[in-house]
């Protein structure tokens, strides 16, 4: 009997045990996703947002700004808390087909269904706006500010400049330890790419609380756990803006290569490669039909007649 007595105890011991453990984390959940000192219903979450950094500018020899950025406005979608009833809605106010918006969300679904996923790229202030005065009727919709490249000089200089694209899948594969994300632009050919790490800078972050809809609610904390951009380095180069256009001027309707090099330091002065393509292209969000007409286009404008080539020499 008292056997029989002391294994009683013991399990209600450990029934005690086990209940006393449930509740404790049943006070927990209650903590985290009830009424805080946030102030937040339940179901409230915090989201993580990146800050896009800066990237560097880049300047001739005698200080002229060649190359700097633009902000522009992009509508991203979450689709695990998109309403596709509000589809036609949203559809209406970027002035796109409903099928647009719905082939996007597949898009961003592919992707992460819980990340925001940049859908529509360099939409218009007045478009933007629009959409920013209904985002209370949007769940899953959000906005940010990218920036992209602004080319400031008559001088293209397509081929020592360069330009940047979204990364590829194969790239990011290997420089996702690196912190590049999906979507992300990269230095592609050129000087954007030869100094793609000096000039891309550091992404930073954001905290914000998001109600049980997505829909962004406040800061986390009043941004005490921010992370901010931290901005890329400028590249001051050899080039000479005006004498790259002089270059450049006299290869209208040709092909060929010129190349004219400082006799003191043999710091490149002009770089010419014709045909070639205005970078100014891929400054904004580029089709597959404009990329491929690109690469399909007669003398291949892609290829740098100045480096990839060789050519006898000429007299002297």
């Amino acid at each position: 009997m008292d056997e029989y007595r002391t294994r009683v105890r013991i399990y209600a011991g450990v029934v005690l045990a086990v209940v006393l453990l449930l509740g404790l984390r049943l006070v927990q959940l209650q903590g985290m996703n009830g009424a805080t000192d946030d102030g937040l219903p339940p179901g409230s979450a915090v989201r993580e947002q990146a800050v896009e950094a800066s990237r560097g500018a880049m300047y001739d020899r005698n200080g002229t700004l060649l190359v700097d950025n633009r902000p522009t406005y992009t509508i991203l979608l979450t689709p695990r808390y998109f309403d596709r009833s509000k589809g036609p809605l949203l559809a209406d106010l970027l002035g796109v087909p409903d099928s647009t918006v719905q082939q996007k969300l597949g898009e961003a679904r592919a992707r992460n269904a819980f990340r925001p996923t940049p859908s529509f790229r360099e939409v218009s202030f007045e478009t933007f706006s629009r959409v920013q005065e209904h985002l209370y009727e949007l769940p899953g919709v959000s906005y940010d500010l990218e920036l992209r490249r602004r080319y400031h000089t008559d001088a293209q200089a397509a081929h020592v400049l360069g330009y940047i694209h979204e990364i590829g899948k194969s790239t990011l594969a290997q420089k996702r330890s690196e912190g590049y994300r999906s979507g992300d632009r990269i230095g592609r050919t050129g000087l954007e790419s030869a100094y793609e790490s000096t000039l891309r800078g550091k992404r930073g972050r954001e905290l914000v609380l998001v109600n049980v809809h997505g829909t962004e609610v406040k800061q986390y904390r009043e941004g005490t756990m921010d992370e901010p951009a931290v901005g890329g380095h400028d590249l001051h180069l050899t080039l000479d803006h005006e004498l790259q256009a002089f270059a450049e001027s006299l290869f209208v309707d040709k092909r060929g290569a010129a190349v004219a090099l400082d006799p003191d330091t043999g710091g490149v002065l002009s770089l010419v490669s014709k045909p070639d393509v205005d970078p100014a292209l891929f400054a904004k969000s580029v089709s597959t039909a404009t990329w491929d007409s690109v690469r399909s286009a007669p003398h291949d404008p892609l290829f740098n007649r100045a480096t990839q080539s060789g050519y006898p020499p000429g007299s002297t």
